[in-house]
């Protein structure tokens, strides 16, 4: 069966935490151990034909509603196309927005983790090749294909509240499915797919120990760890270790560790807030929760060593054994 409901995106804005949930409940299939499958804005996922794409799913058992969760839909009008082609236009399409200016940071430090590249925020942002898409414009586009009742739009900032949170509410209104059990876990959930700010740890001629929330650590000598935040991400070197460190110490300190207030406010005037009013334009919903009276400041933890460092050798085994993105160290 091919899914009936698609998650679109924004990125780093609970698809995380929407997937966990679909996991769960016993009236929605998700491809367990596929997130982000990315099948409409792929090539390389495209051109391996539906016959793939439904395979994914091959494991739901006659649940109600099967959910594709791939954030990097909603930027692309290519994805909305293929959607209609593959899906027909009774697809049920869920959006969350995050106010621009964090989200934008966090996918700025998203994309410096995944790809290592060089540059600062601001620049990257004002070139609009990373982050600025034509939002008011797509959804537009998914609820003129899809319709307007089969378009769920969620606000971050308010449904995913840590102190109030009511968007499995808002999701199970939108498929017809019942209220009464909740399968979202304060306890457990709150803290989903942690932003951490990438870091490179550098130990040149004796070892480098750090404890980190009670775990301690150790890198050898002439070692050279990249630490992303994600076991899937970690990189170190020991060959040259010397050589590498001199180019990577330098790419890390074009990077933009902090958003601070004056930097914050910038982005709020000039693409947030102006966004904002499309968007209220387009969709004739509220988006005043963008506005803010005072500019902020962003700042991530810096990322932990990866845990083939951690010194207690269970602790190490047992969190290995239980990390499901195993993936060998390159």
């Amino acid at each position: 069966m091919l899914p009936n409901v698609v998650y679109v995106g924004m990125g780093k804005s609970g698809s995380t935490l929407l997937h966990k949930l679909f996991m769960r409940h016993p009236d929605i299939c998700v491809a367990e151990n596929n997130k982000e499958i990315n099948f409409f804005s792929k090539e390389a996922n495209w051109v391996k034909g539906v016959g793939w794409y439904e395979g994914l799913f091959s494991g739901c058992k006659g649940e109600r509603w099967l959910v594709d969760v791939s954030p990097g839909y909603h930027n692309k009008m290519k994805s909305l196309v293929r959607m209609r082609e593959v899906l027909g236009d009774g697809v049920k399409v869920i959006f969350t927005f995050r106010r621009f200016t964090d989200f934008a940071f966090s996918r700025y430090l998203h994309r410096i983790r995944g790809k290592m590249i060089r540059g600062g925020f601001l620049e990257l942002l004002d070139q609009k090749s990373m982050f600025y898409k034509p939002l008011d414009i797509l959804v537009s586009e998914y609820i003129e294909t899809f319709g307007k009742e089969n378009v769920l739009v969620m606000h971050y900032e308010k449904e995913f509240s840590r102190s109030n949170p009511f968007f499995e509410e808002r999701i199970y209104d939108f498929l017809g499915l019942p209220k009464g059990r909740k399968y979202y876990e304060k306890s457990s959930d709150v803290e989903v797919n942690l932003g951490y700010f990438p870091r490179f740890v550098y130990a040149k001629n004796a070892p480098y120990e750090e404890e980190v929330n009670g775990i301690e650590y150790r890198v050898p000598s002439n070692t050279l760890v990249y630490c992303s935040g994600r076991p899937y991400k970690n990189i170190f070197w020991t060959k040259r270790a010397h050589v590498k460190a001199r180019e990577l110490l330098q790419l890390e300190e074009s990077w933009t560790k902090r958003l601070d207030e004056e930097s914050y406010q910038y982005v709020q005037k000039t693409y947030t807030e102006p966004l904002a009013r499309r968007l209220e334009k387009e969709l004739g919903i509220s988006f005043q929760h963008w506005f803010v009276d005072e500019p902020r400041r962003i700042e991530y933890r810096p990322a932990p060593l990866p845990d083939a460092f951690i010194l207690d050798p269970y602790l190490q085994k047992e969190r290995l054994k239980n990390n499901k993105n195993m993936t060998p160290w390159t």
